[in-house]
């Protein structure tokens, strides 16, 4: 098995004292769902895919269209979240759409 791991949104809605991201001096943005198509196109090999590293995903405005595009790809997206915004009803519809995995940090 074979993991790869992008980060969707390097925008977050925390200031954790552990983490380095309300700190780092890059522009804090989404990326765009034709970056993820390119990304996810690219010819290599791997099974899941991470959609976070310092940004918070359930912020992604498109999350519902990349999760999708990964699921339709067969790969096993999924992503960590603050549970911030977290929102029942998105989340259902995240699942029904390809949404294999998720994990709850704080």
């Amino acid at each position: 098995m074979k993991i790869y791991a992008m980060e969707v949104t390097s925008e977050c809605n925390l200031k954790c004292s552990y983490c380095p991201q309300p700190k780092m001096e890059r522009i804090k943005e989404h990326m765009s769902v034709d970056q993820v198509e390119k990304i996810l196109n690219y010819p290599f090999w791997f099974d899941i895919v991470i959609g976070h590293l310092f940004g918070e995903a359930f912020l992604h405005p498109e999350l519902t269209k990349i999760t999708k595009l990964a699921y339709e790809k067969g790969l096993a997206f999924g992503f960590s979240t603050n549970m911030r915004d977290f929102d029942l009803d998105y989340f259902d519809k995240l699942r029904t759409i390809g949404l294999l995995w998720m994990v709850i940090s704080y």
